[in-house]
């Protein structure tokens, strides 16, 4: 291994002649050019390490819609072949570069050529991969209608609006659905790598290529890496003003009587006024908010489950757990080693 690293530092990775398998990468203007060079790169690894095996290689072939010069985010160009003079097994859709005050549902649907491409592949029964908000593109072209899927877990909530009949997790990695998969943010376009190593190589080679590249990736759970400040803040003045109370009372015994009478109305008036802003419940607001102090703790303090429990609302450790596990897809132990090993 020794040799092959310095085989690797010192000279340019070329594809393998001996191929038995072809992935494309979309390349389209303003995709994320680090998504498209990671994934070929570390295939490229795994093709190095195959070779001592005498294992047939998997190719990668950059491709767009038209075989035209493309401008990729960070005012990159690359060469590209298009997509029609290409033969290929999968094809990998990365995302793009994108913020929340754009509006996502038409920056989509200007890529009109990029997703009648994906509608001609998937008839041909091409295996499709869409990476973070790449998923977008598959679900405007019908891909994932009444699928499972999953994307970055920052646009989750968008995705559900503009696509209901699309099931969408974005708590998990990566979704497969037949021939289409999905996956979540950013750099679980290297989960998507890995998953191609381990299913035409082996897992033996998986784990060399993370072990020589550095690339651990982050599991099958996106849900532990949400963020809350990212999210912009409510805009009614009635829901706000339950959950500033919410928030306000976070460590006290929940009661839906008390909060009402805070709040000068009925439980009942409450509940259906509060559901019919933001399809849920303030339970469920404080749930969320109690897990997302929980992590913090987790993470930054020495203090006990049960300490952390208490501090965050909960008088049953057990019940603490339940809904921790339950909104993070961990146990708050596990939550807590994975990210003492970073």
């Amino acid at each position: 291994m020794a040799l092959l690293t310095y085989y690797m530092a010192i000279k340019t990775i070329k594809p393998m002649k001996d191929t038995h398998y072809t992935i494309a990468l979309l390349a389209y203007d303003n995709c994320l050019s680090s998504s498209l060079f990671s994934f070929r790169d570390l295939i490229a690894f795994a093709n190095e390490i195959a070779r001592f095996d005498n294992k047939p290689g998997i190719d990668v072939v950059l491709v767009s819609v038209d075989g035209q010069p493309i401008n990729l985010a960070g005012d990159i160009c690359v060469q590209t072949k298009a997509a029609n003079k290409v033969k290929f097994d999968a094809i990998v859709i990365p995302g793009f570069m994108f913020t929340q005050q754009q509006n996502l549902q038409s920056y989509v649907k200007d890529l009109k050529k990029e997703i009648n491409l994906l509608k001609r592949l998937h008839k041909k029964d091409i295996f499709i991969a869409g990476n973070c908000v790449g998923a977008f593109l598959l679900a405007q072209a019908g891909l994932l209608d009444n699928k499972q899927a999953t994307t970055s877990w920052l646009f989750e909530s968008r995705f559900k609006r503009h696509y209901p009949s699309i099931k969408v997790d974005a708590s998990k990695v990566l979704v497969e659905h037949g021939n289409i998969m999905t996956t979540g943010a950013f750099s679980s376009i290297h989960e998507l790598a890995f998953y191609f190593i381990k299913k035409h190589f082996n897992d033996k080679i998986a784990s060399q290529t993370q072990n020589l590249t550095l690339t651990p990736g982050v599991g099958q759970n996106q849900a532990k890496f949400i963020d809350a400040s990212f999210f912009k803040p409510v805009q009614s003045p009635f829901v706000e003003k339950i959950q500033t109370w919410l928030m306000a009372n976070l460590d006290q015994r929940y009661s839906l009587e008390q909060l009402a009478q805070a709040m000068c109305m009925t439980p009942r008036t409450l509940m259906r006024k509060y559901k019919l802003k933001t399809q849920s419940t303030p339970l469920a607001f404080l749930h969320k908010k109690r897990v997302e102090r929980a992590k913090a703790l987790l993470r930054n303090s020495e203090l006990n489950i049960d300490s952390i429990a208490q501090q965050v609302g909960y008088l049953d450790t057990n019940a603490f757990r339940k809904v921790f596990c339950r909104e993070v897809g961990e146990r708050p132990m596990e939550y807590r080693n994975s990210f003492n090993k970073h």
